[in-house]
């Protein structure tokens, strides 16, 4: 029996050591029996903390710091406005909107403060308006923000905006893309500069604690934060290789969630896992075919025509999602605008050799189509590291060769494809996504003074009529003229055949049992926008 009790200290002491090392939400505070901590796998890596640049566009970005930077409103998974930041969602009714002039005035909740217990105030809103329009700074887009005239602080929790012209997507601004900066913090700093691999404030939930790169992210909560108080007490975010590495995790147990696009097979291997919840959703992130109009031969719409009608967009929807069904538009059916303007395009490969004989091509002796003795050769470029799409990639390459199109592939790394090849042009197909929010921002997308460095029209898409009608959209405070416009843009950007829509993605959320008051929200909020609520059970 001595034996026993001597060695007994050193069982609990390995036991308690593997409870450590195998992570996942094991560890549990002894009183209440609650874990105190859960780590989420992603398989990609933010590039850098900043929501305001092109590096920080990405859902990785978006996922890591959605609960450490708030904006004044968040959007839910049904597309409506909620409060964040403030009291209230501006209205007409409720008085807070004005229509001559057109002004929006946001009411600050009383006691929103900074992580360092400085109250959150009307001059840090004015603030973050003069960063994003400080043409010193590389934001990702001034879209919004450009049509605001000034923007009044009469008290320090009331701010009014005074726009330039009607701005009905005045909800969109001052969100989670471009949430609310410290003026106290940041005022004097390079924004490009200041937030890149380190936050030093927060005004959401959690903050900041550590990153080490290539392997986890840290946050835990916010001492200062003055809504309801997390729960969970430590979240880490694993970066895996690859989403194999994520689904093993997930059920091996070192993994308590993730989050990622998974085909059809990689589902069916989550809902599999016992113990564990999986909801898969259509999101609003979509993948589309994107041409560079600027370059021979796309500029030609008899070859982009041929492109569409030699893509087979149903079986490269049922390949990346299973859901045969593909995206006939630039906008996703729950948008009250939506219009099937490009289910046309059925696949059909007589139409699209009939399409390259109109741009005065002919087949050449090895099926290839040719002109003036040169062969069709188009190149297809895309981000490196996406299983799902590189599959896509590959069977659009084999529809094209088979209508008569030579294909050569040349893909880079994110930082490459988003921040030279886009911007500055060096592609001919792009394949890529956009995701959209309550209203897509089709006028950053394909208005002729968006064309890069200016937005992101890579497209390089110039027409007078699009333009007149994106600036209606715009300004534009009836609902139904709106949504007629809109029609207008969706059957002009199909008619000119500036993009070829695919497919929406589904959104896999596979998570713990244990974890409750998870919601997945598949609009740019993301699946962690109310993470300060959740809780585990023992």
């Amino acid at each position: 029996m001595r034996k026993i009790f001597l060695y007994a200290p050193v069982f609990l002491i390995l036991a308690l050591l593997l409870m450590f090392l195998q992570g996942g939400c094991n560890r549990v505070n002894s009183a209440t029996g609650v874990s105190e901590r859960i780590v989420i796998g992603l398989d990609q890596e933010p590039l850098v903390l900043n929501p305001y640049i092109p590096e920080g566009t990405s859902m990785a970005t978006k996922l890591v710091t959605s609960n450490v930077l708030w904006g004044l409103l968040s959007v839910t998974p049904d597309l409506r406005y909620v409060p964040r930041i403030v009291e209230r969602v501006p209205t007409i009714n409720n008085g807070l909107v004005t229509k001559n002039p057109f002004t929006v005035t946001f009411e600050i909740k009383k006691n929103a403060v900074w992580s360092d217990g400085a109250p959150i105030t009307s001059s840090d809103v004015k603030f973050t308006w003069e960063t994003i329009m400080n043409s010193k700074n590389c934001v990702t887009n001034r879209f919004g923000y450009d049509q605001i005239e000034r923007i009044d602080t009469p008290h320090e929790k009331t701010v009014t905006i005074v726009f330039k012209r009607p701005y009905p997507a005045y909800n969109s601004l001052f969100t989670s893309s471009f949430p609310i900066l410290p003026k106290h913090i940041l005022e004097g700093k390079r924004i490009h500069e200041a937030m890149n691999d380190f936050l030093s404030f927060a005004s959401g939930p959690y903050k900041f604690k550590e990153w080490n790169r290539g392997k986890q992210l840290v946050i835990e909560p916010n001492e200062s934060f003055w809504g309801a108080k997390p729960k969970i007490k430590k979240v880490t975010f694993k970066f895996m290789p690859d989403r194999a590495a994520c689904i093993a995790g997930l059920e091996r147990g070192s993994l308590d969630l993730i989050y990622s696009q998974f085909d059809e097979q990689d589902i069916a291997r989550l809902k599999a896992v016992r113990g564990k919840v999986t909801n898969v959703n259509k999101g609003l992130l979509w993948d589309h075919v994107g041409f560079n109009l600027s370059k021979s031969p796309l500029d030609d719409i008899n070859v982009r025509r041929a492109v569409a009608y030699a893509i087979d967009r149903r079986k490269i929807a049922r390949l990346a999602t299973g859901d045969p069904h593909p995206l006939d538009s630039v906008v996703v059916a729950e948008q009250a605008f939506y219009t099937p303007a490009w289910r046309s395009y059925d696949y059909n490969v007589r139409k699209a050799k009939d399409c390259l004989l109109k741009a005065g091509y002919s087949a050449g002796s090895n099926g290839i189509y040719e002109k003036d003795g040169k062969p069709l050769t188009l190149t297809i470029s895309m981000v490196t590291g996406n299983p799902i799409r590189e599959k896509v990639e590959m069977l659009i390459k084999e529809n094209l060769e088979l209508a008569g199109i030579k294909v050569e592939i040349k893909n880079s790394t994110p930082d490459v494809f988003f921040n030279s090849c886009l911007p500055e042009g060096k592609f001919d197909i792009g394949l890529w996504g956009w995701l959209d929010s309550v209203e897509p921002d089709l006028r950053y997308r394909f208005a002729s003074d968006k064309i890069p460095p200016a937005g992101q029209n890579y497209y390089r898409y110039s027409d007078p009529e699009i333009n007149s009608l994106l600036n209606s959209i715009d300004t534009e405070i009836d609902a139904s003229r709106r949504f007629d416009n809109y029609y207008k843009v969706q059957a002009k950007l199909s008619g000119d055949l500036v993009v070829i829509p695919l497919y929406r993605h589904l959104q896999a959320l596979s998570y713990d049992k244990k974890i409750k008051g998870v919601v997945n929200n598949t609009t740019e909020e993301g699946p962690l926008y109310d993470l300060n609520k959740w809780w585990i059970i023992k």
